[in-house]
């Protein structure tokens, strides 16, 4: 991807609040290991609470705040459309950012499936965001074996 980049000639600008959220004491732990042994917090977290964080991490909102700082910044600066802007980030935050775009509730952020390495495109349309495509990894056909998933054990970013 950063091969990619490199070619259209744009300018690369890094911005911490493009960060995953901070899982705390959950990081590199799976669900099924936090439905076990974290239950309680866990269940309370899964509520689609945007205020409820990991235990030491993130909760939605805050980190809905940092993204929406930075949308707001980047388009303030322009007219939507007079120039491309590519977001590269991690699964949360960039599911955060899409919800932000399109005018969603913050918890329909994860009701949306994001893998890695995947392409997605939103367009200003004279009044509006409209999501022209959504995870797409049609790039990647080839690459790779296997997804990667819970199914197998492999922790996941939460």
């Amino acid at each position: 991807m950063a091969s990619a980049l490199g070619e259209t000639q744009l300018t690369v600008e890094t911005d911490r609040r493009l960060i995953e959220l901070g899982q705390g004491e959950w990081e590199g732990r799976t669900h099924a290991e936090l439905e076990v042994h974290d239950a309680e917090r866990y269940a309370a977290w899964r509520g689609t609470s945007p205020r409820v964080p990991p235990p030491g991490g993130e909760s939605l909102e805050a980190a809905h705040k940092r993204v929406a700082e930075l949308l707001d910044a980047a388009l303030a600066d322009s007219d939507h459309g007079a120039w491309p802007l590519c977001l590269v980030g991690h699964g949360g935050s960039l599911r955060i950012a899409a919800r932000k775009l399109l005018g969603l509730d913050l918890t329909e952020a994860w009701h949306v499936e994001l893998d890695n390495a995947s392409l997605s495109l939103l367009d200003w349309d004279r009044d509006a965001w409209r999501l022209v495509s959504w995870n797409d990894v049609t790039h990647l056909l080839g690459q790779i074996g296997v997804h990667v998933d819970e199914e197998d054990g492999e922790p996941l970013a939460l």
